[in-house]
């Protein structure tokens, strides 16, 4: 079992739930409630409780989408990691070509990954305003404070895909057009990198890690001779940041 206790339901399961002792809405109120006091009164612990207990009563009604929310904000309010150390971590993982952190430090919420996957999530994770009345960090690095950089580095290079088209399409193209469904589940790299705009150290770290992982949607084109705008673009942020993080190891090379 999940070491969280936040083992996810399929739609359909959460009917154990409704004929329990507790009922949910009851509940749910109840620790919004709560949420909201730990706010105003500064208390972490409170805070930490409601939002994991909130969490879990979405994945068992099956609301998906709220529940990664809760967990999100989790992470950005009292996740394993502060914003601080993802920035260094992530730094530091470029400059050990990233390797895997030797920190023995463990994030039981790793199962959100899978959460995002099978429940096909992406989406979410690329709304910049999910959490803005919140929190003023980003869901994607909300989510490095969850589950640690190590293992969003993993995730973020298996579900990238070469960028959002640069021209918006009529809705009869889009109803007709197959790969959007195929997309639905990814992560655009474009739509990333704009959303860790807000940290230059992590976006430094994120096109690093698809140089490194992905080179056939970033920097190998078999089927065009110039690579389109969006990700020009991206080679001249890259450069510039590789500038300012490299370091020692840009004087080496």
């Amino acid at each position: 079992s999940d070491p969280s206790g936040l083992e996810y339901q399929a739609p359909g399961e959460g009917d154990e739930l409704r004929d329990s002792l507790y009922d949910v809405d009851t509940l749910t109120l109840y620790f919004e409630a709560s949420l909201e006091n730990s706010r105003i009164e500064g208390e972490e612990r409170g805070g930490r409780v409601a939002l994991d207990a909130l969490a879990k009563l979405k994945i068992g009604k099956g609301q998906y989408d709220a529940a990664l929310k809760y967990l999100l904000l989790l992470g950005s309010r009292y996740g394993s990691l502060s914003l601080d150390e993802v920035e260094e971590s992530a730094v530091q993982s470029v400059e050990k070509e990233m390797k895997p952190s030797d920190s023995p430090r463990k994030f039981p919420y790793a199962f959100v990954l899978s959460l995002i996957e099978t429940k096909h999530l992406h989406q979410i994770l690329l709304d910049k305003s999910l959490l803005a009345a919140e929190s003023p960090v980003p869901p994607i690095i909300a989510l490095m404070q969850l589950v640690g950089v190590d293992l969003t580095a993993e995730f973020l290079t298996k579900n990238c895909v070469s960028v959002q088209s640069e021209k918006r399409k009529t809705k009869a193209q889009q109803s007709n057009d197959s790969k959007n469904k195929e997309r639905r589940g990814t992560l655009p790299l474009d739509a990333v990198a704009s959303q860790l705009e807000a940290s230059p150290k992590i976006l430094y770290w994120y096109l690093h890690c698809i140089f490194i992982s992905k080179p056939e949607i970033y920097v190998k084109f078999p089927t065009t001779y110039h690579p389109p705008e969006a990700v020009t673009r991206l080679h001249r942020k890259a450069l510039d940041l590789y500038i300012k993080y490299a370091g020692d190891k840009r004087d080496s090379v």
